[in-house]
């Protein structure tokens, strides 16, 4: 992760590539929580250990790793920071292109939604092997889309936009569920 980081050069131009970059970082924050539990937990157990243990070699040597091990980590962040800012003069030059881009993923959430409502799903004609393939599909279009969702929105936040409303995007993805549970039922006669 760190040879990633280290490579951000700021001089990066396409959307593509910001989102790859976003997911990077977006890792980092979100192993940020469960590190810093452990790192607590770590600092209780030498602190027992210095009180009940009686071979301070053995301790020292623990110290001296915990130490490492939280350098190594403030040292992480530090290069995300760093990175993050060679990225912002780049984005804000960018920001057109990402803009348009953010356009574009609007469009397709939209366009889902178009497509959801207007499809067979809503008529009790349809037999359910027909309703489930047509669910199938809508739902990998929702995780296509899921998984560009959050680089987009860690770009619309660096960019202070608001091109892209995701919460369509949440309330597309419970239809999906309501119907989803409507063609269970009426695969099982209880309708």
């Amino acid at each position: 992760m760190e040879p990633e980081i280290e490579s951000i050069s700021g001089l990066e131009r396409d959307t593509e590539t910001f989102m790859k970059i976003m997911r990077l970082f977006n890792s980092v924050s979100g192993k940020q929580q469960e590190v810093e539990i452990r790192f607590e937990l770590m600092r209780r157990t030498l602190s027992l250990l210095k009180t009940y243990s009686s071979s301070n070699e053995t301790e020292l040597i623990l110290y001296e790793k915990y130490q490492t091990i939280i350098n190594r980590w403030q040292n992480l962040k530090t290069k995300v920071m760093q990175a993050k800012q060679r990225l912002g003069p780049t984005l804000k030059e960018e920001s057109t292109l990402i803009i348009q881009d953010l356009k574009l993923f609007q469009n397709k959430i939209d366009q889902l939604i178009v497509e959801i409502n207007r499809s067979t799903l809503f008529q009790h004609q349809l037999t359910f092997p027909q309703a489930q393939q047509l669910l199938n599909e809508f739902s990998t279009r929702q995780k296509q889309l899921d998984k560009q969702a959050l680089d987009y929105k860690q770009l619309q936040t660096l960019l202070d936009a608001n091109n892209v409303d995701f919460s369509k995007l949440d309330q597309y993805k419970e239809t999906l569920k309501h119907l989803t549970i409507t063609w269970k039922t009426v695969r099982f006669g209880l309708f």
